[in-house]
């Protein structure tokens, strides 16, 4: 196995760090990043509105297959919040980041 099955193989296994809320933040700020960058990236090739519903359409795929292989609910939730927050973060980062890092650092706290 090379190195970037390895890493698909990772980030495809559903986990909801319950006992881990250091894994649990990074993850949801992965969460955050990685659909802000994908969402601004495709939106250089198609334009900002198809590539907000195209990655908001990959999400719900994603995580309706997430689901599939946990049977998490609450983690399938956090997980499309945050991706979505990363669309919402590209359409308006003023309203959305602020918005973000405070759902963030209050759902944090919750599982302190």
């Amino acid at each position: 196995m090379n190195f970037i099955t390895k890493l698909i193989a990772l980030f495809s296994e559903p986990n909801d760090f319950k006992d881990n809320p250091y894994g649990w933040l990074t993850n949801q700020v992965g969460h955050l990043s990685l659909s802000f960058v994908l969402t601004l990236y495709l939106s250089l090739l198609i334009g900002d509105l198809y590539a907000s519903i195209s990655i908001g359409a990959l999400w719900i795929i994603w995580e309706i297959n997430q689901y599939r292989k946990a049977k998490n609910f609450t983690d399938t939730i956090e997980d499309l919040i945050f991706e979505s927050g990363g669309i919402l973060i590209f359409i308006n980062w003023v309203i959305f980041l602020p918005l973000s890092i405070l759902v963030l650092f209050l759902l944090l706290i919750r599982r302190l």
